[in-house]
């Protein structure tokens, strides 16, 4: 593998010993070294259980001027407060020739100590689309739930978002959405698996007035019973959107459910 030039992509998400592949990268893209490594620029080792030790060696990694990774996954990989430091490099990266593109740090449990370093990071970044930081109730362990809408509205690249399990109140969901309806390059968002009974009426009020939303993720929701969420649908949505998709799965609902929401919105696809 070492030797192949034509060699772009490294998925490897879901295995197992993935902290041995990260060591053999780290070892074989080392200054000075003779072996010459594939110009990969995705690397996706989601899943992983990596060790205080394989983490520093990813570091190094997403590091190395002589790989041009645009695309990174790490979601489930417990970093922790280590984010702080790749939130960093990433962030320097911005001024270099290779810069990430895509990032996926879903339910690492980041630390809040990190907080201040993904704030700047996403809030800096011109070349980041995709930024998948759900599952990382870690984040707010102060409280500071205040800096997830600081970073959108400072943002102007991502199209991409998702923010799901988040457990977000509506008291807090307010000024996420503000900043969402604000923003200019936002296409997709997922919102799946947060407590969205506490404010099914903020959710109609941001595709009613948001004109730059095309995918919408609802899935697997939680604090909202079927019936709640069938009336929702079929009585709630504004009649105009944006939105072209509106994934539902995992709410156990029927296309019979929500046949008035699916005749009112011909445009509209409802994955259920």
């Amino acid at each position: 593998m070492a030797e192949n030039r034509l060699f772009k992509e490294l998925r490897l998400s879901g295995n197992d010993d993935m902290g041995g592949v990260v060591s053999y990268i780290a070892d074989v893209t080392e200054e000075g070294k003779a072996v010459k490594f594939p110009p990969i620029v995705r690397l996706d080792i989601a899943g992983s259980d990596l060790s205080s030790g394989d983490v520093k060696k990813l570091i190094k990694i997403i590091n190395r001027p002589t790989i041009h990774i645009t695309s990174i996954d790490v979601s489930g990989s417990k970093l922790r407060g280590d984010m702080a430091k790749i939130f960093d490099i990433l962030l320097a990266m911005e001024k270099t020739q290779n810069s990430v593109l895509q990032l996926k740090v879903n339910d690492c449990q980041i630390a809040d100590s990190a907080v201040t370093n993904m704030k700047n990071y996403i809030s800096s970044t011109t070349k980041l689309t995709t930024f998948k930081v759900g599952y990382n109730t870690t984040l707010f362990k102060k409280g500071n739930y205040s800096f997830i809408s600081e970073m959108i509205r400072a943002n102007t690249t991502l199209k991409n978002l998702d923010l799901s399990g988040m457990n977000f109140t509506s008291e807090q969901v307010t000024p996420i959405f503000d900043a969402i309806l604000n923003h200019p390059t936002l296409v997709k968002l997922t919102f799946d698996a947060n407590p969205v009974g506490q404010y099914l009426n903020k959710i109609a009020e941001l595709l009613m007035m948001c004109q730059h939303l095309v995918v919408l993720r609802l899935r697997n929701l939680e604090n909202v019973s079927k019936e709640e969420l069938v009336n929702w649908l079929n009585n709630s949505l504004p009649d105009t959107m944006s939105v072209e998709k509106i994934c539902l799965q995992g709410n156990g609902l029927t296309s019979e459910d929500i046949s008035k929401a699916m005749d009112s919105h011909p445009t509209v696809h409802f994955e259920i």
